[in-house]
């Protein structure tokens, strides 16, 4: 098949999330794939791209009927400024799958969850207590361009089962049932660099946290820094290591001097993507302690690496926590809740209740490209 695969494609993008390794796959399998960017400044994509690379202005220009396309995979997050661009990909009667990359809350009666990174206080108050307002208001037409996206879509993608049943929820309560059957269940898959075998090491009394720090608000930075606090200060035998962007935010030192002193905390700037999956080879537990993701690469990863996750109650994580199989899932947000659940992790870890190789073993399965790529495939029309 001949297929176009339309996301934010911008300079600096990295070869190991979905925006290049799902089209990679897709092209693995035999198709030919075309990347369209979004973005005006994606040059820097066509070193990591072995194919083709269009921007959407470019595509529009040339005409959507003159490429031959079988079929158009469009991460739109369900973005009102690209309907347009997908009424133009219809016109043409073209497949269309978009992928929403989104956790399902699309709005009333559910609100979206990016508010709980946009606290009504500070700065923002005015701008943010206006959102959270905007959302808990009944009204038609605050979810009207996502419900549009979702009808001319043939098929959409969510990255986990919690999505997919908010989205249903929202659409079933604005009476527009025969959108349903259109929602798909398809996760992420993690880059073919996670999937490698490294030197087999003992796991290590080691927690590891991977973000970007600086983005305070959406990675919950300072009551991470509470929880490494406290549990440092009753658990004697374990380490944390916490590694990413933003490490010079003034807390780190304010709550962490200590441990960093007798080196209990060992912070590590952002590394090498490599290195970061052969650390997660050698702990016992990865830290998530978000208030927002759509999809978690750093869990994902983890996993695959035979790590378990302690994770918050975001969509995505509840799934790959498998329902404590493979991770413990916190009660809420706070430092309290975040700690208890780290510390019944650890529990089940001492007691040899976790099974690093059952996770590799499923995870890499379940989340590698290739099968990824055919779920993507499997949405299209049989030939």
């Amino acid at each position: 098949m001949n297929i176009a695969y339309i996301d934010h494609y911008s300079y600096g993008q990295s070869p190991h999330k979905d925006p290049i390794t799902i089209p990679t796959a897709i092209a693995a399998l035999g198709h030919k794939v075309t990347l369209i960017s979004c973005h005006p400044n994606y040059d820097g994509v066509k070193s990591i791209a072995d194919m083709s690379v269009l921007s959407l202005t470019e595509a529009e220009r040339i005409g959507w009927d003159t490429f031959g396309f079988s079929a158009v995979f469009f991460a739109s997050r369900l973005d009102s400024q690209f309907t347009a661009n997908i009424i133009n990909i219809k016109n043409k009667n073209l497949f269309l799958v978009i992928k929403a990359d989104s956790d399902g809350t699309l709005g009333y009666p559910i609100p979206p969850n990016y508010l709980r990174a946009r606290p009504i206080k500070g700065t923002n108050f005015i701008k943010n207590l206006l959102r959270h307002i905007k959302w808990k208001l009944p009204f038609s037409y605050l979810v009207e361009s996502k419900m549009k996206q979702i009808e001319l879509a043939d098929a959409v993608v969510l990255e986990s089962p919690a999505a997919v049943q908010n989205a249903s929820h929202v659409i079933a309560y604005w009476n527009r049932s025969e959108l349903l059957e259109k929602l798909h269940f398809v996760p992420n898959p993690v880059s073919p660099i996670a999937l490698k075998r490294f030197p087999g090491k003992n796991k290590k009394n080691t927690i590891v946290a991977a973000g970007r720090w600086e983005d305070a608000d959406v990675k919950n930075t300072v009551t991470m820094m509470k929880v490494v606090d406290l549990f440092l200060k009753k658990n004697l035998s374990y380490t944390f290591e916490i590694v990413g962007s933003g490490l010079n935010f003034n807390p780190f030192e304010t709550y962490l001097k200590d441990h960093l002193e007798n080196k209990r905390v060992k912070l590590t700037n952002e590394i090498a993507y490599t290195e970061l999956q052969q650390l997660f080879h050698t702990v016992k537990i990865v830290l998530v302690p978000s208030k927002l993701e759509s999809f978690c690469f750093v869990a994902a990863e983890a996993l695959c690496a035979g790590a378990s996750i302690v994770v918050t109650p975001i969509e995505s994580l509840i799934y790959l926590s498998g329902a404590g199989r493979w991770g413990t899932v916190a009660k809420g947000f706070h430092d309290d809740e975040i700690l208890e659940a780290l510390n019944r992790e650890v529990v089940i870890w001492d007691q040899g209740h976790r099974s690093n190789t059952e996770a590799k073993l499923f995870w890499r399965e379940e989340l590698s490209p290739e099968k990824i790529a055919q779920s993507f495939i499997n949405l299209l029309p049989k030939v």
